[in-house]
């Protein structure tokens, strides 16, 4: 069902009233409140959207989800993933946030986790011009894991 209105928010946006997409994410959200339903990363790049001007209302909206799915797992590629890109509106180092749900994704038996980690901190690393770091995460990753295509995509553009 959380895929169903996840299809219609992005079949086309324009067609629908903006109380009506919040909805459709919001029941997706009811329907599975797990950190790993992507349904509350897509809220938050909505939020993002619809208070673009509102500053103050849109920092509230997305501070309040991070605060109820921090308490799932912080680690979790999908809460790593909305610190990253709302990180200006965080309080936390977000470095050291990324590092530590790389370091955490490692000991679980879960590649496909690790990967979604270090790409978002390798996508970090590249923002900020840190090539060294950069590089250090890819080298480790490469030679514990078997990289996947989005992956060595990734790093062909780096």
């Amino acid at each position: 069902m959380a895929d169903y209105y996840n299809s219609l928010i992005n079949k086309e946006e324009s067609d629908i009233a903006p109380n009506a997409i919040t909805t459709c994410y919001l029941t997706s959200i009811k329907l599975d409140g797990s950190i790993f339903n992507k349904a509350w990363v897509n809220l938050c790049d909505w939020y993002s959207h619809l208070y673009k001007k509102e500053n103050e209302k849109k920092k509230e909206e997305i501070l309040s989800l991070l605060k109820k799915y921090k308490e799932q797992n912080e680690y979790h590629p999908n809460y790593l993933k909305v610190c990253h890109r709302y990180s200006n509106m965080i309080n936390e180092k977000i470095d050291k946030l990324l590092i530590n749900g790389y370091s955490f994704a490692k000991q679980t038996d879960d590649p496909t986790w690790v990967e979604s980690t270090v790409l978002i901190l390798l996508d970090y690393f590249e923002e900020k011009d840190q090539k060294n770091e950069l590089t250090k995460f890819m080298e480790e990753f490469e030679k514990e894991y078997n990289p996947s295509y989005d992956y060595l995509l990734l790093c062909q553009k780096v």
